[in-house]
């Protein structure tokens, strides 16, 4: 289908879905890849969503379908060659902010990125759906493609490893 066959109908939806969600969809990317490439991905992602806006099953509830197209582009990000690149950019920028010594709160805050670190993608991924998107269970499903059920048992035990990993002996402290 192309652009040019698409009812006006679907333009409009696609243009209010877009005017409402592009800066969660931003703000999802901003969290996960370099922010130098992140508004770049957000095209991307919402390319892909107009590319393939027959795949939407449920116009009134998009935000899943955009996480779950949005989640494939971080995946594809992470696996290019430049990734590793931008890592060791972003930990440089978190030793900074450790040197800059923002007590408690920055030693606090960097645990907990060091932590979330050394998560697997798809336990981070997951925790920040719920923590920072603020998606429920079946949105999270959802935009994942399983289950609900399968989205319980994978967010309890992401934050089971979370949870381990912040542990003071795996941090260093006593």
């Amino acid at each position: 289908m192309t652009s040019d066959s698409r009812s006006s109908q679907d333009q409009a939806t696609f243009t209010t879905i877009y005017r409402e969600h592009y800066p969660q969809i931003l703000a999802y990317l901003r969290r996960r890849v370099a922010a130098a490439v992140a508004e770049e991905y957000c095209a991307d992602v919402f390319g892909r969503a107009w590319a393939n806006f027959s795949s939407l099953q449920d116009p009134q509830r998009p935000l899943p379908w955009l996480y779950g197209i949005a989640g494939n582009v971080v995946k594809e990000y992470y696996r290019g060659k430049s990734a590793r690149q931008d890592r060791v950019e972003e930990e440089a920028e978190l030793d900074q902010i450790a040197a800059d010594d923002f007590s408690q709160v920055a030693d606090l805050s960097l645990d907990i990125n060091r932590a979330l670190n050394a998560l697997s993608f798809a336990d981070r991924d997951i925790i920040a759906l719920h923590a920072w998107e603020q998606l429920s269970i079946p949105d999270i499903a959802a935009s994942l493609g399983i289950t609900e059920n399968n989205a319980r048992v994978k967010l309890h035990r992401a934050r089971t490893r979370l949870k381990e990993v912040l542990e003071p002996e795996n941090l260093g402290r006593s």
